[in-house]
């Protein structure tokens, strides 16, 4: 679990999560139409994007990594022929001009959503490489016709793949149609910043209420502390069965200790005989320091077997660690060899230094 934190904190999320501001806005639903959100939303961008210390703003009704369900469709796109009983499905996000460019995604093919693509030019989207991959089987997207929502959109370029839900998940195809086309009372405003983002949290307010005084965000943060609760599970996991794993271990150092300290009290009289006879000290020291290796090798046998069973249950919450890992496996049985040599050295030690006249003169 320490490994697979390490692996997630470094892991591609597709994205850019650095200097990035979002805020949550719902539009009244009774007193909103399509056509006064698409204003609202498109005038609050603009005017955030005018403030100082902003390098880009845009929209989506969804942001990656917040562990929502997002919206699905199916869908229908040319050039491809799903299999008897199936259909194709994907993700779709609305999102405003200059999305990939704004949350940092890096487009593969085409172009960005710009404010040219508004409801009175042709319909458009933007596709993922999964999207690309499994429906288009990698051959050119961009163009390409989908048809969905009672419309058909051309494909104008094409984002990477990225985890959307949750880290570590299996990839999914994605779909990003235009505000400006496809406009909704509820979205996020994402704005990148040249500083530090909190530092457009009271601008951003301002132009909110100075746009509308009932309308506040409803939430806002930093996207890195927004993205941060995809990492919760794997840090939890690896705070908690380290401070767990530590306790073990000690419980274990202090259970071997006790056992071959008790060992070689009760075998003084035969360590005394063994000395008298003309064995080293040091030859007695190791007697005992392979008594405790061969409780290594026991309970590490048994540790194996049980760390098998549980590591099918860890591996729903490992990301880039396979619960086979050797290195972590390399690590433990290090960790357990330094701890068993540890226990094992102070009944050593007393086995070493036993005087042959007292053993004896004590039986």
């Amino acid at each position: 679990c320490i490994r697979n934190f390490g692996m997630a904190k470094r892991l591609d999320i597709g994205f850019d999560p650095r200097n990035v501001w979002v805020a949550g806005f719902q539009l009244p639903e009774v007193s909103t139409d399509r056509e006064t959100a698409r204003a609202w939303y498109e005038n609050l961008r603009r005017r955030v994007a005018q403030l100082p210390g902003v390098r880009d703003v845009t929209l989506s009704h969804w942001l990656p990594m917040g562990f929502e369900g997002g919206d699905h469709s199916r869908f229908e796109v040319e050039g491809y022929t799903p299999p008897p009983g199936e259909g194709a499905q994907a993700g779709f996000i609305v999102v405003g001009p200059n999305f990939s460019r704004a949350l940092g995604m890096r487009l593969t093919a085409g172009r960005d959503l710009t404010e040219g693509d508004d409801f009175q030019a042709p319909r458009v989207a933007l596709v993922n490489d999964e999207f690309v991959r499994r429906y288009l089987s990698g051959r050119e997207a961009v163009g390409r016709e989908i048809k969905f929502w009672g419309g058909t959109v051309h494909i104008a370029g094409v984002v990477r793949s990225g985890p959307y839900r949750r880290l570590g998940e299996p990839p999914e195809p994605m779909v990003y149609v235009p505000h400006l086309q496809f406009p909704r009372n509820s979205i996020n405003l994402v704005v990148r910043t040249v500083n530090a983002p909190e530092s457009v949290r009271l601008e951003v307010d301002r132009v909110a209420a100075s746009l509308s005084p009932a309308v506040l965000p409803l939430a806002s943060m930093s996207m890195e502390n927004y993205v941060g609760a995809a990492y919760a599970i794997p840090k939890v996991s690896a705070i908690m069965l380290t401070v767990l794993g530590g306790v073990a271990l000690l419980l274990a150092v202090l259970g071997l200790y006790a056992v071959l300290a008790q060992g070689v009290a009760q075998r003084q009289k035969e360590l005394g005989v063994r000395l008298a006879l003309g064995a080293e000290p040091r030859g007695l020291a190791l007697l005992v320091v392979r008594q405790g290796a061969r409780f290594l090798a026991i309970g590490g046998l048994l540790g194996v077997v049980a760390a098998l069973g549980v590591g099918q249950v860890l591996q729903g919450v490992l990301v880039g660690v396979r619960t086979w890992d050797p290195w972590a496996w390399s690590g433990v049985f290090v960790v357990l060899g330094v701890a068993t040599l540890a226990a094992s050295w102070i009944p050593a030690w007393r086995a070493s230094r036993v005087d042959p006249m007292e053993a004896l003169r004590n039986e």
